[in-house]
């Protein structure tokens, strides 16, 4: 019961947001993600209100590209959404949205979502932007929230971040790739979220 509050919490974020706009069985290059993730924390900008995002209009933040590191892994998802890596220890739920939604639960209380965002005219910055002012109700969500600047696989985008003090944590990527928004919607814990972050920067739109 807790497992399926977890994952509809975090599809309920993840629609509200679009309407605006075993884990460890997975053979990844260690190494190579884990320096991919320190980068990505290194380059991540805080952002704790709408005021001081409006503040920092024009700041840089430096980009990572994530490479898939393990093409032996097989390949989830559709055209619609794009495509993950994932090993044992997944499943899909079902009717989480058709085509334009797919849910990926994992043994540990955590989720994999892939959405494409039914936005018009407006980029990945632009939705991350939305989303990001959206979440930003309780106190703790001003102060913790962060937005960073990432390409996964070539493919430019932005990820809305945050860790709860509950020990759960959102890492919402946002991803610009001919003309659409797509969404790679991560919840899981604190403790484990740089393993699911692997799984996330496998993403592309094709398989």
């Amino acid at each position: 019961m807790k497992k399926h509050k977890l994952v509809l919490l975090s599809i309920s974020l993840g629609m509200i947001m679009l309407s605006c706009g075993n884990i460890s069985n997975i053979d990844f290059s260690s190494k190579n993600s884990n320096e991919n993730i320190e980068r990505n924390k290194r380059n991540g900008e805080s952002i704790q209100s709408q005021n001081d995002n409006e503040n920092q209009t024009g700041s840089q933040i430096e980009k990572t590209d994530y490479q898939i590191t393990d093409a032996k892994e097989t390949r989830f998802g559709n055209r619609t959404v794009g495509y993950i890596s994932l090993g044992n220890g997944w499943k899909q739920l079902e009717n989480t949205g058709g085509q334009g939604e797919i849910t990926y639960i994992g043994y540990d209380e955590s989720s994999i979502t892939l959405y494409l965002a039914p936005v018009e005219n407006m980029n990945a910055k632009g939705v991350a932007n939305e989303a990001l002012n959206k979440m930003s109700k309780t106190e703790e969500e001003q102060k913790k929230l962060k937005l960073s600047k990432i390409q996964i696989n070539g493919y430019n985008g932005y990820q809305v971040s945050i860790d709860y003090s509950t020990g759960i944590s959102f890492r919402k990527n946002y991803i610009d790739y001919n003309g659409n928004v797509y969404l790679i919607d991560i919840i899981g814990k604190t403790s484990n979220i740089d393993e699911l972050l692997k799984i996330a920067y496998t993403w592309k739109p094709i398989q």
